[in-house]
């Protein structure tokens, strides 16, 4: 990546290849890890909700850092998701089959997720987990009791597998949500369903997120043109929290060298202030103001 003939990096990937395009010397463009978490509130439509977290979700199995990876609800709320889910082909795990899963989807030392499951099928994590989900399982949904060490799926996971916490009430909601987005996940995205305006704003003023996708899947929503008019891009950058330069989704217009000719011209700006201030001893300030009544009318005294 030093390279004399490379003149920008785009570092996208793992936490080590972007670590190591920062160590080389060149101008760089990184990005940040996801570990999204979606919030579904007592007034969000749950058809919608459900349909577009399975989108989302499911989609190339998870592997878009957008993709959500813990489902933040009220306990009402979880009991009306959970048929809607079930119904297209998700798999809801018990607290054993959570730790299973726990267990061959992360690297406690490296905290990390593990190679070996990112993008595989939900029958394939579910198998080598150790336990059997029907042939149709899409997503497996694991209930998930706290953030950070000792929990590994409130981690990110980039598999079809979607970490569950239940909570008792909306503030609950919101602390745990911070705490998730948090987790290895700042400046990069977070999904809400909702039709309280309050709920948008306490999400967007609280977390550190630069994409808020409100009632739209997380991936299709982030990556931008579907749902909304972000820009196009699988590349997601997070703002310095992530020690990233841009909170933006990277386009060639990041690319650029752009070069812009700045011409000498008269400035309105500078008859708000003495004469003397602004005026050059060797020009002659009358044929700048007769310069400026030409372009501009009549300019102040």
């Amino acid at each position: 990546m030093s390279h004399r003939n490379l003149a920008l990096i785009l570092a996208t990937g793992t936490r080590q290849i972007v670590k190591a395009a920062y160590l080389s010397g060149k101008p760089v463009i990184g990005i940040g890890p996801g570990n999204v978490p979606v919030y579904v509130d007592k007034t969000g439509d749950m058809q919608l909700a459900a349909d577009n977290i399975f989108l989302s979700k499911t989609f190339d199995n998870g592997t878009v850092c957008a993709s959500e990876q813990a489902l933040v609800v009220e306990k009402k709320v979880g009991l009306q998701l959970k048929p809607l889910f079930e119904a297209k082909g998700c798999f809801f795990c018990s607290q054993e089959q959570a730790e299973k899963l726990g267990k061959v989807a992360f690297d406690p030392v490296n905290k990390l997720m593990k190679a070996e499951i990112v993008g595989k099928s939900a029958r394939f994590i579910a198998e080598k987990a150790g336990f059997s989900v029907p042939d149709k399982t899409k997503l497996l949904i694991a209930p998930c009791k706290g953030v950070g060490p000792g929990h590994p799926l409130s981690y990110e996971i980039l598999a079809p597998i979607l970490a569950l916490y239940s909570v008792e009430s909306y503030k609950k909601a919101l602390e745990t949500y911070k705490k998730l987005n948090s987790m290895g996940g700042q400046g990069h995205t977070v999904s809400i369903y909702t039709t309280r305006e309050k709920v948008i704003q306490d999400f967007a003023a609280n977390l550190s997120a630069g994409r808020i996708c409100v009632n739209t899947p997380a991936t299709q929503g982030a990556i931008g043109g579907i749902y909304n008019t972000l820009n196009p891009s699988f590349t997601l950058s997070c703002g310095t929290q992530a020690g990233n330069i841009f909170t933006d989704n990277i386009t060639t217009t990041h690319l650029l060298n752009i070069y812009r000719i700045a011409r000498r011209r008269p400035n309105a700006r500078w008859f708000s202030i003495p004469e003397k201030i602004w005026s050059d001893p060797k020009t002659d300030a009358d044929k700048i103001k007769t310069l400026y009544n030409k372009n501009y009318g009549s300019s102040p005294d």
